[in-house]
């Protein structure tokens, strides 16, 4: 295996592995390259001791809902970058997003990006067409360096050892129901409420929405609530959903739903795969991508979430959790990790 001798600060490496393995897994990788990792922090970049920082989500601390502690914290991320440019540090950015799913501070937001972009000097896309929509959207990022890597999956992190007939007794989903599964956060921009609308149609009866995850505040959980108004066939439990319990929830769903409107990237929408549950999302040419890479288990749709779930609902079931496709090595950690490594040691030795 080729050999780096590069050192990155990662924000973040490790910290977020419970909430989402992603990083933990990149890194582990990354590591295995023979890269030095280190966790991003306001001190750590100020000492220096590394070639590059590597940022994936650059809008976290504008995430505050405290105007101050976003400022200020989003300010302490930008002199940092620029400190570890004047020191010829380079500037790597993961583009998860095109855009924050939700600006509380629009005009503190508009500066941020505006100054950050022009401090990256390499970009890591997770697929060639994000990378395309990314240079559509920032023309001036195509002078910049860039490499695709593809988002891998989670099947060798989670135990998932649990037979459907189990899970729905830990569940308590009765037999002879198809599920549909939302997982994850449970916020506004998700578009949950318009699929519980579907699900509150007569013809919806015999199938179970199930949505589990955290809902984004008190005041959004009431509103899910009502909009549910006492429906048998939609549950919500509530409450972030651990590690554990991942197993139960996907082995009980038939699909797993992504109901947004649009999409650019989805940790959850493999995550869904990982388990063997195929997913049902909006179209997009990175996820036409990503089907071609693991055996076509993304159902897609175009701007119309209720004639796809109509489908899918009054359709004969067939037995998916038994389903083993084959998946592209592109999407293996280990190739990932390798292929992250030689970006760096080509942004930071200057090798192609």
């Amino acid at each position: 295996m080729k050999k780096t001798n590069v050192t990155v600060l990662a924000m973040p490496a490790f910290k977020n592995e419970h909430s989402n393995p992603y990083n933990y897994l990149l890194y582990r990788s990354v590591e295995d390259a023979n890269v030095e990792v280190k966790e991003f922090s306001f001190s750590n970049a100020i000492k220096l001791d590394y070639d590059l920082i590597h940022i994936h989500w650059p809008e976290f601390f504008l995430n505050s809902n405290y105007v101050l502690k976003a400022l200020v914290y989003s300010s302490f991320m930008l002199l940092c970058l620029v400190w570890a440019k004047l020191f010829g540090k380079k500037i790597v950015w993961t583009v998860h997003n095109l855009k924050p799913h939700s600006v509380i501070y629009p005009k503190i937001s508009k500066m941020y990006w505006a100054i950050f972009l022009r401090l990256v000097d390499g970009v890591v896309s997770l697929s060639k067409a994000n990378e395309l929509e990314l240079i559509k959207k920032f023309p001036a990022t195509a002078n910049l360096q860039k490499v695709v890597t593809y988002h891998g999956l989670y099947h060798e992190y989670y135990v998932n050892n649990v037979k459907p007939s189990e899970a729905r007794a830990v569940l308590n989903i009765p037999n002879g129901k198809k599920v549909f599964l939302v997982l994850g956060q449970v916020k506004p921009y998700k578009n949950v409420e318009e699929l519980i609308d579907i699900f509150k149609q007569k013809s919806y009866e015999n199938c179970i929405l199930l949505i589990a995850g955290k809902a984004y505040n008190q005041q959004y959980y009431k509103t899910i609530v009502d909009r549910i108004d006492g429906r048998s066939n939609i549950l919500f439990h509530e409450g972030f959903v651990q590690d554990a319990n991942l197993q139960a929830y996907f082995s009980v769903a038939d699909y797993s739903v992504i109901p947004f409107n649009a999409i650019f990237n989805s940790g959850s929408a493999l995550l869904s795969v990982s388990f063997k549950t195929p997913v049902l999302l909006p179209y997009s040419k990175n996820f036409e991508e990503y089907n071609a890479l693991i055996g076509n288990q993304f159902t897609m749709f175009s701007n119309n979430l209720s004639e796809a779930m109509e489908k899918l609902a009054f359709t004969k079931l067939v037995e998916t959790h038994a389903q083993d496709t084959e998946v592209s090595r592109k999407i293996s950690w280990m190739h990932i990790g390798q292929k992250t490594a030689e970006f760096y040691e080509t942004l930071v030795l200057g090798k192609q």
